[in-house]
């Protein structure tokens, strides 16, 4: 007989389909999914799950719980705890944000979200049947063709396509490939029909535009992969000031041919005066180029454009981004400024459209910068509730969790951005950083060859691939990976290491001489690592100390790296992991009895 589930004081319930926000539980496959797929879940953590949400019209005491869930069996309060955390992170909630489950102190917990209860239908498909006939509908949007007489409206061309992404992201029941994928295709002479199979779509938006003077043209046509068939085409002729009203039509009317059930109003574009919408195109187009005169042009641009409009939200998370990416990666701003200038942009965005989701996701980028870990970790969880089927936001998250040892999220946040943008190398470097921490090897190395494969020969592949080898024992290939590394300062790093392991200390005695001379006083986390490579312990936790005082970005995720494992067992290491200040579920803290001990006596106050 078919195991039922049986809830105090409801009797016997039949099979059951439950939705709220993206996710949905199915009772008869013991399934949570959502737009992605299936979610694992503990079959204790499901069965908790289904019980908040078909009491969700009130709340639900832990003794409650225990009698319902575990049925008289002698379980701990920390047990409940790790259950009620395991199903919030399955729901994408958490005890910061409480979006969906919250603590009513001293009473017990509630369902908050809102719950749409759908019986189940003898037709309705099981989970087998879903795998292997997909029910839902997944598009690309190419990147639409420049017609313009000079051919010089590129950026004005991409940022049109860019902005259908943005609006159809927001479709509950529509999974969109993301910029980086879909544009690849640009120039391309493969069919719709191959571009979908790459992509894995089932639909296919592509068009051109012809734009002169104040006057613009677009053509838009949804193509079906399956047969290449023209299930929609549109030509709009307008000027400028439509353009918001063009993007929101064409979006609306992929939504109906694709029969999409829309819950509560369509997504629109956020207008601006024309003139500023120009020149942040032209500022996103150069931002993009991630080049060091790219970036100084993108921030000339986008303040001018702010200067025009001030109240457009998108403008100012642009100049946020720009001069983030000038200060944590081209290194052309002075750390401290560079971030307090971005905060106050994104700031800006922020206050000018609260529902802004990617202004939420980089505001959480800078608070990891700032070391605010626990802010960040609310920031993400607010840009991922808004826009959950942003693959920018998704890689984010990723990145974030990353940052905060917390590798299983991280590897599962992963696998969601590459399934939504395929052709995004940044996902696969981090998939191999993360499958190195776990030494998971060979998939490191599949994941990073797979990065190479995407970008040729860019900056720190090979000093990935080397560190990789050497934890593998393989030190000439890991000699002769470090030394094809391109970026000098990384090479250097790599080349010491690898060196110094091989026995060969009088060479890389003379590789950390040159570095200390010509890198020391910007990088005392390097350095903290090169000490640790040598088994030089105290050298490496001065070094450590120093990156600690100076609140150096570099520790909070270089903290994970290989060698660093040579100070795990120094009983400095413990507290200073403890001083770092890093949240619950890094793994670095999971090592250390005092902090099991901690988090097992307060327990019950971080659910």
């Amino acid at each position: 007989m078919e195991k039922q589930h049986k809830y105090p004081g409801q009797g016997l319930k039949k099979t059951m389909l439950y939705r709220f926000g993206r996710h949905e539980v199915d009772t008869e496959n013991f399934l949570l999914s959502d737009q992605w797929g299936r979610v694992a879940i503990e079959p204790q953590v499901f069965d908790l799950l289904v019980y908040l949400i078909t009491n969700h019209n009130r709340v639900v005491s832990r003794q409650e719980l225990f009698d319902s869930i575990w049925q008289g069996r002698v379980v701990s309060d920390t047990s409940l705890n790790n259950h009620i955390k395991s199903a919030r992170k399955a729901v994408g909630d958490n005890g910061q944000l409480q979006q969906t489950i919250k603590t009513i102190h001293g009473r017990g917990y509630q369902f908050i979200a809102n719950v749409t209860e759908l019986p189940d239908h003898p037709d309705r498909e099981t989970e087998n049947d879903r795998s292997c006939h997909p029910s839902q509908k997944t598009i690309a949007v190419l990147a639409f063709t420049d017609l313009s007489p000079d051919h010089d409206q590129e950026y004005f061309s991409d940022g049109i396509s860019e902005e259908l992404i943005n609006l159809m992201t927001k479709i509950p029941e529509l999974k969109v490939i993301s910029r980086t994928s879909s544009f690849s295709y640009k120039n391309t002479n493969k069919s719709i029909k191959e571009i979908a199979n790459d992509l894995g779509t089932t639909h296919v938006l592509e068009g051109s535009v012809r734009k002169s003077g104040n006057n613009v043209r677009i053509t838009a046509q949804l193509i079906q992969a399956s047969d290449s068939a023209h299930l929609w085409s549109e030509t709009y002729r307008h000027t400028l000031d439509d353009i918001f009203q063009t993007q929101d039509d064409i979006a609306e009317a992929v939504t109906k041919q694709l029969e999409l059930t829309l819950f509560g109003k369509m997504a629109k574009s956020i207008p601006a005066n024309t003139d500023a919408y120009t020149l942040y195109l032209q500022a996103k187009h150069l931002h993009q180029q991630f080049t060091d005169e790219a970036s100084l042009e993108a921030e000339k641009k986008v303040k001018q454009a702010i200067a025009i409009d001030a109240n457009y939200a998108p403008a100012w998370l642009l100049l946020s981004r720009i001069v983030f990416q000038a200060t944590s990666y081209l290194y052309k701003k002075p750390f401290s400024e560079g971030l307090n200038l971005s905060e106050e942009a994104v700031q800006r965005a922020i206050a000018l459209d609260r529902n802004y989701a990617r202004s939420y996701a980089q505001l959480s980028l800078i608070n990891i910068m700032n070391w605010d870990f626990e802010q960040s970790i609310i920031n993400i969880d607010k840009a991922l509730s808004l826009g959950w089927n942003d693959s920018e936001i998704i890689s984010i998250a990723a990145h974030n969790a990353m940052d905060l040892g917390r590798l299983d999220e991280a590897l599962q946040l992963l696998s969601k951005a590459i399934g939504m943008d395929p052709f995004l190398a940044i996902n696969y470097y981090n998939l191999g950083i993360v499958y190195g921490w776990l030494s998971r090897f060979d998939e490191a190395l599949k994941a990073i060859h797979k990065y190479n494969e995407i970008t040729p020969d860019a900056a720190i592949q090979h000093m990935t691939v080397s560190f990789i080898l050497l934890r593998q024992g393989k030190h000439e290939e890991a000699l002769f990976e470090a030394n094809k590394e391109p970026h000098e300062f990384w090479r250097l790093f790599t080349q010491h290491c690898v060196l110094f392991t091989m026995g060969k200390e009088t060479e890389a005695d003379k590789l950390l001489i040159e570095f200390i001379d010509r890198y020391s006083e910007h990088h005392p986390t390097i350095l903290a690592y090169l000490h640790a490579c040598r088994g030089e312990i105290d050298d490496a936790f001065k070094w450590l100390e120093t990156a600690y005082e100076q609140r150096d970005p570099n520790l909070i995720m270089k903290i994970n790296y290989t060698f660093f494992r040579n100070l795990h067992e120094d009983t400095r290491w413990k507290k200073f992991i403890l001083r770092m200040g890093f949240p619950e579920g890094h793994w670095l803290l999971e090592q250390t009895d005092t902090t099991r001990q901690l988090h097992s006596s307060h327990s019950s106050s971080m659910v």
